[in-house]
């Protein structure tokens, strides 16, 4: 476990890189992620070490070394665990399987919603004049700018294209971007991803689990300080955050995205929103979420005196939008379409923003 924690990534601070790659000739491919702790030297393998770091929610594409193309993907769930497993190498001939067995100890992932693809994307077909030279120029340019490894899912070899050696590798969002199946196929998981992602709040990666375990904290007293860490933020998410940061951008604000915040302006007012869908989760409970994250940002990361604001994708209803403004001091907006609406203070406070009235911002 020490190499994953030790390794710098460059994905690490990029929140949208949510992707990765199954790379096997396994015939049961969509039923899990599973890989030994070590290769048959005896070593850590960085292939098998990524399982490590996969969070909950995020999108694992299976690319099958028989068909020599993506097939398929699906959403990881968690927590990774340690258990055996019955491995047998790529270089290990049809013959030779019943020496491969016995069972080593291995990491164990649970995947959900494998969707197949209808056509599946073969790699010969990425061997044109477009994307060879496109697919060669991204792993160049990441080579020579990032610290660390790349972990890129193909080898620019001299004689063409091939699959990257080992089990797993990253997906890189341009990868999945660039081809309409890909692409596609992460949009239908969305769903899947949307519920897997909320145990990323309980399980985080990096750590392997057996058997459940109670572990009791010292009685002691201590000081914590707590900040912003990293966030998996979903489709969903990213929707929200694209057409509020259009609405205030049509409405005189110059919205900003700063890491770890959701979205920030800081005229004609300051403001620090956070966004939560409330789709699968209920209003209640994106509220609850929100508030924390907040005064966190506020405090830790400022400015010291931005307006605190929830933002979410629907109407929360009355009493929440009261308990928001008139108990904890928080302003609340939802999406209406492409429209942001406000509750009654939070309106007062945006007035320079919002043009619906108290009336008009909270009907009924």
């Amino acid at each position: 476990m020490g190499e994953e924690k030790s390794t710098n990534y460059w994905w690490d601070s990029v929140p949208g890189e949510r992707s990765w790659v199954e790379i096997t000739d396994r015939t049961d491919i969509g039923a899990d992620l599973k890989c030994p702790q070590m290769n048959k030297a005896g070593k850590t393998d960085h292939s098998y070490s990524l399982i490590n770091l996969i969070w909950p929610g995020d999108i694992v594409f299976h690319y099958s070394t028989p068909v020599g193309g993506f097939v398929g993907a699906s959403v990881a769930g968690g927590p990774v665990e340690q258990r055996p497993i019955v491995w047998t190498p790529h270089s290990v001939s049809a013959r030779s399987i019943k020496k491969h067995d016995k069972p080593v100890p291995g990491w164990w992932l649970p995947v959900y919603g494998y969707l197949p693809l209808i056509h599946p994307l073969e790699l010969k077909s990425l061997q044109n004049p477009k994307d060879d030279p496109w697919i060669r120029q991204w792993t160049v340019q990441m080579q020579a700018t990032v610290v660390g490894p790349v972990e890129a899912p193909f080898q620019c070899r001299t004689d063409g294209l091939r699959a990257a050696q080992g089990y797993l590798a990253k997906m890189p969002s341009a990868f999945v971007r660039r081809w309409t199946s890909l692409s596609d196929l992460a949009d239908e998981l969305a769903p899947v991803q949307e519920k897997m992602d909320r145990l990323g709040e309980v399980f985080t990666p990096g750590k392997t689990t057996g058997a459940a375990v109670l572990k009791l904290k010292s009685e002691g007293d201590y000081l914590v300080a707590i900040k912003a860490g990293t966030q998996k933020r979903t489709r969903t998410h990213e929707r929200i955050v694209r057409i509020a940061a259009e609405w205030l951008k049509a409405h005189n604000a110059d919205p900003t995205t700063p890491h770890p915040v959701d979205l920030q302006i800081t005229a004609p007012k300051k403001v620090i929103f956070e966004v939560k869908p409330i789709e699968g989760r209920g209003s209640l409970f994106a509220v609850r979420e929100a508030v924390g994250q907040l005064f966190e940002y506020r405090y830790f990361q400022g400015p010291q005196d931005a307006m605190l604001c929830v933002l979410l994708d629907g109407d929360p209803g009355v009493m929440l939008v009261e308990y928001l403004e008139e108990s904890l001091g928080i302003g609340i907006c939802w999406l209406n379409g492409a429209e942001m609406i406000g509750g009654p203070k939070t309106s007062e406070q945006l007035s320079c923003l919002m043009q619906a009235s108290k009336a008009a911002a909270h009907a009924g």
